[in-house]
């Protein structure tokens, strides 16, 4: 199973709990997805941070995970300006979500 499909998975699970999009359930979703890619072996944190608009002009909390260099958000989409209800890249590339020094591991 891809990375992609492990987050489509965590998606339909927080879109039955939250609606489309599912506005408010991003730590839920992220704990979620993180279970799911720890019982593959890879190895996940869930990140908080802050969501920019794309003018920067506003930002919101918001939690995402991280998996080595990539971002894996499945909740992308309750936020204006932003169409992709799944984003998965390398963080680097990826300037609208910023840490803020916060994140867990499952265990």
């Amino acid at each position: 199973m891809t990375l992609h499909e492990i987050a489509s998975k965590a998606r339909k699970y927080i879109e039955r709990k939250y609606g489309n999009p599912p506005h408010g359930g991003c730590l839920e979703a992220s704990k979620h997805l993180a279970r799911l890619l720890r019982k593959r072996g890879v190895q996940a944190k869930i990140v908080r941070g802050e969501f920019f608009e794309r003018e920067r002009a506003n930002s919101w909390p918001h939690w995402w995970v991280r998996t080595g260099e990539l971002l894996v958000d499945v909740t992308a989409d309750q936020f204006d300006g932003e169409d992709e209800g799944i984003v998965v890249g390398p963080s680097k590339d990826l300037r609208r979500w910023v840490e803020d020094g916060g994140c867990f591991i499952l265990r």
